[in-house]
């Protein structure tokens, strides 16, 4: 089956309006990312970066590991000329956004992240503890993260068509070393949820050791998928995000809304 392209969104790309690519969790879809569209339609287009073996590539190969596959994303977005762009990556996402950013040949206008520690905190023992795992272990102990509904986990349609993509991804993560020494040059917006309980405050404003421009960590009502309770805010983040970008304000404050 030949390989399709990465990267898919709702609307045609506005020249106007910049694009922020979106990098999934462990185990998501990351078009389901394109739903918080509606809130964005005046300032930028949503584009799902789709992995090998989920959503529309579910029939691909699963990737072997965070370099390779960063890399090659990062070639098909230089490929596309663009100059007018953000990444946005939650959870495991947001750390192959941090590695696709670190290849791409024209730097994002910033990088966007949220409930992640920083790289070189990751994987955390949680994640390398569950890789460990069996099956039916694994699948009770996903609930921690609060992304998946509990009845649903123990169900045989979570063990037939999920799981083995979910710990796909947490191998993925698991294989992860952080090796980049150089620092961004790009603002880092950081979104954790006050409930969160895989990543805290302390680990997730690590991120500012990440960049030598600057940095802004937004914490929000919720857990580590607060944006399941609340889309806008997500949204009112990428927004305050190019706002911030585009007037070149100095960035460097502790934001909570």
């Amino acid at each position: 089956m030949a390989e399709q392209s990465f990267f898919a969104a709702l609307s045609k790309e506005d020249k106007q309006k910049p694009i922020v690519f979106c990098f999934p969790h462990a185990g998501g879809n990351s078009e389901d990312y394109l739903e918080w569209q509606k809130y964005l339609i005046s300032c930028a287009t949503l584009s799902a970066v789709c992995l090998p073996g989920t959503g529309r590539r579910f029939a691909e190969k699963h990737p072997d590991d965070i370099e390779s596959l960063s890399t090659e994303i990062a070639d098909e977005i230089d490929n596309m000329g663009l100059y007018n762009y953000y990444f946005f990556g939650h959870s495991m996402g947001a750390i192959l956004a941090y590695e696709v950013a670190i290849r791409v040949k024209k730097l994002p206008k910033a990088l966007i992240i949220s409930s992640s520690a920083s790289p070189d905190s990751v994987p955390s023992l949680k994640v390398i503890s569950m890789n460990a795992m069996s099956d039916k272990d694994f699948a009770e102990e996903i609930n921690f993260f609060n992304g998946i509904e509990k009845n649903f986990s123990a169900t045989d349609d979570f063990f037939n068509f999920f799981l083995k993509k979910i710990r796909k991804h947490f191998e993925l993560i698991g294989r992860y070393k952080h090796k980049h020494v150089e620092k961004l040059t790009i603002s880092i917006y950081s979104i954790v949820g006050d409930r969160d309980p895989h990543v805290s405050n302390d680990a997730i404003v690590k991120w500012e050791s990440m960049t030598s421009a600057g940095y802004i960590n937004h914490t929000v009502p919720g857990n580590h998928f607060y944006f399941n309770e609340n889309p806008e805010l997500i949204a009112s983040v990428i927004r305050k995000c190019i706002h911030l970008t585009n007037h070149k304000n100095n960035c460097n404050e502790f934001l909570i809304i």
